[in-house]
């Protein structure tokens, strides 16, 4: 039964939530006191928009009023994001295969787009002049659905199973080769540099860079999916910090053993000069989250996020309310934070 087409919307809400705060207090393991916590989930919730993972991930029985305050909850981080980029951004940058035409110079191989009726012969010459190719819902987030297609494993069923796995079609796409010192971080999955900027004016301001490292034999680097993402220092690209969405630190990857505290990213001004490129070449996009790989060549694109989460307040552990406030303040934009 759908329960919020029969009870009231303030009750069907207040059962969602405590359902939602039952599961987070079992994903961190906070058994102990649960009454206690379970209280201060609803007040987080209530107070600051909180949702049940961020109360743990912000740690916020150890915050003062005012950092609490400093912290933006999920729910408004995407009110804030679609208030910066109107729906045309939206669209363009949530459709991966408009993404790819639009910032193709950008991507550096190649791809194509496979729904029913589509272009089959395109997808076939792709796969069986790469070997492998990695497939992506057009539109999702977190990882979900990517997978890796073999031309060892094409048959004539696969195309009918794929599209009936994407009912929607999917982007298929050759496989980055990623930079060997990055590749040490974990070999199994791409990882990639996120770059978030704001863009008025055509002035760009980089915000807050963070890797993200995959775990396991997962080809995504995900938080989401169990990954990690760090707090890298913006003038060196040395990593200082390294959390999981569970909340563990890291010094070292827990699967390989790589030093991931002290690792610096290569080419790092290129980088930074790479995301300008990107968030200038479509003016309108005001805020964005890239995700970049590199390669032996340089950066590539993998992806942009124009509702893009803001990890980095996991990663580094402090609020970007009045950061982001004055940043607004000083493109002359009305404040929305």
């Amino acid at each position: 039964m759908n329960w919020s087409s029969v009870l009231p919307l303030k009750i069907y809400n207040s059962l969602k939530l405590v359902k939602l705060a039952n599961d987070s207090i079992k994903k961190f393991g906070a058994r102990n006191n649960k009454l206690r916590v379970m209280s201060g989930i609803i007040e987080a919730n209530r107070h600051y928009g909180y949702s049940p993972d961020e109360f743990f991930l912000f740690h916020y029985d150890s915050l003062t009023e005012q950092q609490r305050v400093s912290f933006i909850g999920d729910s408004e981080r995407q009110k804030i994001a679609e208030s910066l980029n109107d729906k045309k951004i939206l669209d363009l940058l949530s459709d991966k295969w408009t993404t790819y035409k639009v910032f193709q110079q950008f991507f550096h191989r190649d791809a194509c787009l496979l729904i029913r009726g589509g272009d089959l012969q395109h997808l076939k010459e792709l796969l069986y002049r790469s070997d492998q190719l990695i497939l992506k819902p057009l539109r999702g987030s977190l990882g979900k659905g990517v997978q890796i297609l073999s031309s060892s494993e094409f048959s004539s069923n696969t195309i009918d199973k794929l599209l009936n796995e994407y009912p929607k079609g999917f982007i298929a796409e050759q496989l980055i080769k990623q930079d060997a010192a990055m590749a040490t971080l974990h070999q199994e999955s791409v990882n990639t540099l996120r770059i978030y900027t704001i863009n008025y004016h055509n002035k760009v301001s980089i915000l807050h860079p963070l890797i993200r490292i995959g775990r396991g034999k997962s080809i995504i680097d995900n938080a989401g999916g169990g990954g990690i993402i760090t707090a890298c220092d913006p003038q060196t690209g040395r990593v200082y910090k390294a959390v999981d969405e569970w909340g563990h630190t890291f010094e070292k990857h827990p699967d390989n053993g790589c030093d991931l505290i002290g690792f610096e990213v290569p080419r790092w001004k290129e980088a930074f000069q790479t995301a300008e490129k990107l968030a200038l070449h479509v003016p309108d996009v005001h805020y964005a989250g890239w995700d970049m790989a590199l390669t032996k060549n340089g950066w590539v694109l993998v992806e942009g996020n124009p509702r893009a989460q803001f990890l980095f307040q996991i990663s580094e552990g402090t609020g970007f309310r009045d950061e982001l406030s004055i940043i607004l303040k000083d493109y002359g934009v009305e404040s929305i934070v």
